[in-house]
Parts: structure tokens; C-alpha cells; sequence
């Protein structure tokens, strides 16, 4: 599960998530988030490794690692 907040109730949100090699497995517009979003990720069918989270708005980017097992 993928949680994050946002203080900003106009700020555009793109979540995204990537494998090793960049490829783009998951991608998601937000607009107008405000206050706690909670997004449910199945990896399930994806295979074991090694994938990136990115949080991309207007301020900024951030980008977490997630292992699958």
C-alpha cells in the first residue's frame, strides 16, 4: 500500500512505478489531492526484484525502493 500527504488542495500529483531497466510498470494522474491518499500496488504479478516509487508534483520529486520477494 502506497500512502502520502498532501497540504496543497491544487497541487497535480504522478505517481509512478519502474523496474530495474526503467520500464514503466505503473503510472497515475492526481489533481486536487488534498489530506491522506492511500493507492493498494499488486506486484503480484510481477517478478521478484528490485522496483522504484516516484512521487512527482510541481514541487518536487521523491523516489523510494521497493523489493519484492
Amino acid at each position: 500500500r502506497v500512502l502520502f500527504r498532501s497540504t496543497l488542495t491544487e497541487e497535480k500529483f504522478t505517481l509512478a512505478l519502474c523496474n530495474t531497466l526503467g520500464q514503466k510498470i505503473y503510472s497515475e494522474n492526481f489533481e486536487g489531492v488534498a489530506g491522506l491518499l492511500t493507492r493498494t500496488l499488486d506486484l503480484s504479478i510481477h517478478p521478484a526484484g528490485v522496483y522504484f516509487l516516484s512521487l512527482t508534483s510541481d514541487q518536487g520529486r521523491w523516489t523510494g525502493k521497493i523489493i519484492r520477494e
